[in-house]
């Protein structure tokens, strides 16, 4: 083993880094872009039905302050979920190839 061993290792790391680095922010980019569609959409929705309500009904039990602040921290949920949707399912597909990993050092057993 030695030295070419150590690189051998060493290589698989880096190259387990860059993969993590490709394709963790192209999919980050993609769910951020999609969360920002689902918050303009709900925008979008909610006005239009703020527009075919009366003015004297909106204006008689909410504020115009307060409405745009809901609007806005709802719509905004999305936005901050939409990103780490992939968390759940991720995690489990990288436990399993950590402790594939440590099974190949230390054996099964011991890895668990």
């Amino acid at each position: 083993k030695g030295v070419a061993g150590g690189l051998f290792w060493g290589g698989l790391v880096l190259a387990a880094g860059v993969a993590n680095l490709v394709f963790h922010h192209q999919a980050f980019f993609v769910m951020m872009r999609t969360g920002w569609n689902l918050r303009l959409g709900m925008t979008r929705v909610l006005h239009d039905k703020l527009l075919r309500l009366r003015r004297s009904d909106v204006a008689a039990h909410v504020p115009g302050g307060t409405l745009y602040s809901l609007v806005a921290a709802d719509a905004q949920r999305f936005d901050n979920l939409a990103p780490f949707v992939h968390s759940p399912w991720f995690s489990v597909v990288a436990v399993c190839v950590v402790w594939a990993l440590a099974s190949l050092v230390v054996g099964p057993v011991p890895a668990a």
